[in-house]
Formats: structure tokens, C-alpha cells, sequence
């Protein structure tokens, strides 16, 4: 898969990733079903592989003008939302890096991006989406250095950890972390296994959301 902005700084930023995010204007907790990747406007859109356009137009009141792409292939779809304007057409065959449409903020948004989705179905909405960063080969972009800064249980052996991540770079969208625990005493090893971020409930978001869920969500 081929990256759905091309050129520039758009290549190596993405404004919102995906997963649990607090909107403020609506005070409460929303699932992005998706990553934002900034752009000008009119800023060509790509298909990020070869695939049919499954529907095009608006989907609902926030997501605005959209393409979705069937990827038969892969065995997914893909949506490109907030366009400006679309420039294919329902059941047209594509390839891999054709231009979709033309970047926008239509719909519901604060800024001129492409919202970029992976959908594993064409239902179960948003409980179908997977993280695109996992999917995706992100041209121009090294893998930022991170260091732990602070790492401490508030009281001492308290259950709850806190941890401190700098990073190289502003955005850092952080998948997994693997928590190994160890008896102080012996060194054993008493618990090992890896923490999916993008696979849980955030802090307060049941009563903040009741109903949401994404799919098979765990809480931390």
C-alpha cells in the first residue's frame, strides 16, 4: 500500500491518529475510526491499492464528501473522507496511486486534512476500522527515538504506574507496549504480555459514551 498524500510535509504528519480522542467542542470522548493526514486544499488524494470505488458521496453529516474502495486483493476497504471534490465513480476500477479526489474539509472538521480509514467490512461501523498505520508503508518518515523519562508507582507498590515518553518529533502515535513484570526478590518473571493501545477503553470513556465500543475492547 502507497500513501494516500503524496509530497511535501504531508507525507511525514499526521494530525490525529487513530483511536479514543477527547473532543472538546462536544465534551466528551469520540472513536477515530481513522488517521487525519493535513493537507491544502485541493491537494490530490491517492488509492492506496488497486481495488473498485465501493460508494462515493456523503456518508453522514461529519464525515462529508467520501470514497470508499474496495480492495478484493486485500480483502478490505478503504475511506478517504472530507474531500474537496471526487473525481471517480461508483464501481470504476483503480490503481494503486490514482488520484480518488481532491483533499478538503468538508463535513464536519477544523482543518483542510484527509481523514483515511481501513475497514475490515462494509458494516459494523466503527467496530469494523483497524489502525492504517499498521497497514500502511509511511513514506519519508523514520521511526522517532523515544525515551522513557519517568517511570514510577505513586505510592510505592502502588498497582498504577505512571510513565513519561519524550520523542525526536511533535507526533508520536504509540501501538504497543509490552509490560513485563518481575518479583523484586527472586527476579521471576510473574506477569509478561503486550498492552494494544489501540484496543481499549480510554479513561472514563464507558460513562462518557455509553454504547460505544470499539472492537473487542478491553479496558487497561
Amino acid at each position: 500500500m502507497v500513501w494516500p498524500i503524496s509530497g511535501g510535509a504531508a507525507a511525514d504528519i499526521i494530525s490525529s491518529p487513530f483511536g479514543p480522542r477527547w473532543q472538546a467542542s462536544r465534551g466528551h470522548y469520540e472513536y477515530h475510526a481513522g488517521i487525519d493526514i493535513p493537507a491544502l486544499q485541493d491537494t490530490p488524494a491517492h488509492v492506496v491499492a488497486d481495488g473498485v470505488v465501493y460508494k462515493v458521496g456523503w456518508l453522514s453529516v461529519d464525515s462529508g464528501l467520501a470514497v470508499i474502495v474496495y480492495h478484493a486483493a486485500l480483502g478490505y476497504y478503504t475511506a478517504y473522507l472530507h474531500l474537496n471534490s471526487a473525481l471517480v465513480a461508483k464501481d470504476q476500477a483503480l490503481t494503486q496511486g490514482q488520484v480518488i479526489g481532491l483533499v478538503g474539509d468538508s463535513g464536519t472538521t477544523d482543518l483542510m486534512h484527509l481523514h483515511f480509514e481501513i475497514r475490515l467490512t462494509s458494516s459494523d461501523y466503527p467496530a469494523c476500522t483497524r489502525n492504517p498505520m499498521g497497514y500502511l508503508r509511511r513514506p519519508e518518515a523514520s521511526v522517532p527515538a523515544i525515551q522513557i523519562t519517568e517511570l514510577q508507582a505513586r505510592p510505592p507498590y502502588s498497582m498504577t504506574v505512571s510513565v513519561v515518553i519524550t520523542a525526536s518529533r511533535q507526533e508520536l502515535d504509540v501501538n504497543q507496549v509490552c509490560m513485563t513484570v518481575q518479583d523484586r526478590m527472586t527476579g521471576a518473571i510473574v506477569d509478561d504480555q503486550m498492552i494494544d493501545l489501540n484496543r481499549r477503553f480510554a479513561h472514563g470513556l464507558r460513562s462518557a459514551r455509553p454504547g460505544w465500543h470499539p472492537a473487542d475492547p478491553f479496558p487497561l
